[in-house]
């Protein structure tokens, strides 16, 4: 079933085009033999509301649609798949810290992710769970004012370029 655009998505689709195809893709094959993040670029797609814009106005997103996100995403994985990787991992790390993190964490890291000044990583994948959250085996035990983390990881996206990550670990013992 074809899906009909509004005017703002298509706006939205044409922002991420142009800059898809006059920033990105010239320097592509570049950054991806570098294996680093250009986080100039990635701060001046945040200054275009690239990054995000499905995550709630109060958090510095533009309440969009998972649709609009998904649109400017693909625009932006034409020219660059690993930069489109920041858009996803920004709606997703950003929507979950929003949703289950406390206020104050939000609103220190929510907006700036938004604004491509800083990239949160996703820690989910193990040895014998894959990346399937219902059979983790690293755990997680209150210990002071934090948490130590038994078991271990076998991969973490942009694990040496992340400025903090989402750790999947369930509590250990589990709450009754």
């Amino acid at each position: 079933m074809p899906i009909q655009l509004t005017e703002e998505q298509e706006a939205f689709r044409e922002t991420a085009a142009r800059f898809a195809r006059e920033k990105l893709a010239p320097g592509y094959q570049e950054r991806a033999t570098e294996h680093q993040l250009d986080r100039d670029l990635v701060r001046e797609m945040g200054s275009l509301g690239l990054i995000g814009p499905d995550l709630p106005e109060q958090l510095g997103g533009m309440g969009e649609s998972s649709v609009t996100a998904g649109l400017m995403i693909e625009q932006i994985a034409y020219a660059d798949f690993n930069i489109s990787y920041v858009q996803l991992l920004a709606s997703l790390m950003g929507g979950m810290i929003g949703k289950h993190a406390s206020p104050e964490i939000a609103l220190e890291w929510v907006p700036k992710v938004i604004a491509g000044e800083k990239v949160i990583g996703l820690c989910l994948t193990e040895p014998r769970a894959g990346s399937d959250p219902a059979n983790l085996q690293l755990r997680g035990v209150k210990s002071g004012n934090g948490w130590r983390l038994t078991g271990e990881k076998t991969s973490m996206s942009f694990s040496d370029q992340a400025d903090a990550a989402v750790v999947f670990a369930p509590r250990h013992p589990f709450p009754t």
